[in-house]
């Protein structure tokens, strides 16, 4: 056990991903103002644009992170899982906020409506199963693109530098 964490130390590259992460920040806001001409034409809806945004970020990052700081495949394969279990965490943090902010507003609303005799209400539960199904296609998405962003740059690398 001890030795498989000596391993994961040896391959992890810390500056290379504080380079991905930074790259990863950089496309969020990029790719937020390119796909925001789409959803101000009315093409795609909010939750399309966030979306895209996230996984294009996240995988524009990962694959500068491979470029700059993998040398191999196995410190490809290490610095992806370390990327991804801190953006899933982040993913799984904010989702969980978002949903339970959700949860809370709705329910705020329907006791206002109740309290104040508008006909019908309606049923947060519907819209909270969306929002975990949401988060976890994220993660998984997310997930596969950072495995595909990282092996691809760190390919490049050794094609290109050959």
């Amino acid at each position: 056990e001890e030795n498989r964490i000596k391993e994961l130390n040896k391959h992890t590259n810390v500056l290379g991903l504080s380079i991905g992460f930074a790259f990863a920040g950089l496309f969020l806001f990029l790719t937020y103002t390119f796909y925001g001409i789409f959803y101000s034409n009315g093409i795609i809806d909010f939750t399309t644009q966030l979306f895209l945004t996230i996984v294009s970020s996240i995988f524009f990052g990962t694959f500068i992170m491979g470029i700059t700081s993998c040398e191999n495949y196995i410190d490809s394969k290490v610095n992806a899982i370390v990327f991804f279990l801190i953006t899933a965490s982040f993913e799984l943090i904010s989702g969980g906020i978002y949903y339970i902010l959700y949860n809370v507003i709705t329910n705020a609303l329907n006791q206002l409506s109740t309290a104040f005799g508008a006909i019908g209400t309606s049923n947060p539960g519907d819209y909270g199963m969306v929002i975990i199904l949401d988060i976890i296609i994220l993660i998984l998405v997310s997930g596969l693109l950072v495995f595909c962003g990282t092996y691809l740059g760190t390919y490049l690398k050794k094609v290109y530098s050959e």
